[in-house]
């Protein structure tokens, strides 16, 4: 492959190819070389897959143009929310085989806080509160922990994928959970 001034996806793809390495991996190590940059802004904003080499490890700056800006305050809503729910838990949990018994200990536990959360909705069926869920912190963190290691020993099970959902569902939580400051809410409904 010759050289490129410019970097398109086509131009990406063949030469990690021809060298076998990650074609996003690779996109995102030219990014660090660039002049201009496109992509989606979620790039930019979103706290599970921004570019960690331009924001956290750089204190270069740079200078954004978006377009679709009107889209922003949606998508970034949807960025920087989580969402549990015990349909999902008791799913998991009824999906595992019975000897599983940390890991639906570890659900069980993640349940009961929900059943107390439950208990604290009022007659409309939901509550707001401006704190953050810590009373299911330790659960979750419990929760991934167990469920890392089943997800690497089980991977022919027949609930593997409903256990790797719940999973990814758990770590964007944990993720939000961790930034969640006074421009944050909580939203519980029965």
């Amino acid at each position: 492959m010759g050289r490129s001034d410019a970097w398109a996806r086509d131009n990406i793809e063949a030469v990690a190819r021809e060298h076998r390495v990650c074609p996003f991996e690779f996109s995102l190590d030219l990014a660090l070389w660039a002049d201009l940059v496109i992509c989606d802004y979620n790039y930019a904003f979103d706290p599970r897959v921004y570019l960690k080499r331009f924001f956290d490890e750089s204190s270069d700056d740079y200078l954004f143009l978006i377009d679709e800006a009107h889209n922003l305050v949606d998508r970034a809503r949807e960025m920087y929310s989580a969402e549990l729910t015990k349909e999902k838990i008791m799913s998991v949990k009824r999906a595992l085989p019975k000897w599983n018994e940390a890991l639906i200990k570890a659900l069980e536990k993640m349940n009961k806080v929900f059943l107390t959360w439950s208990k604290t909705c009022e007659k409309d069926g939901y509550f707001v509160d401006y704190n953050p869920p810590d009373e299911i912190y330790p659960q979750v963190r419990k929760f991934l922990e167990l469920a890392e290691d089943w997800l690497l020993e089980n991977q022919a099970a027949e609930c593997y994928e409903e256990v790797l959902e719940l999973y990814f569902e758990s770590m964007r939580f944990m993720r939000i959970y961790e930034i969640y400051d006074d421009c944050y809410i909580s939203l519980y409904e029965r």
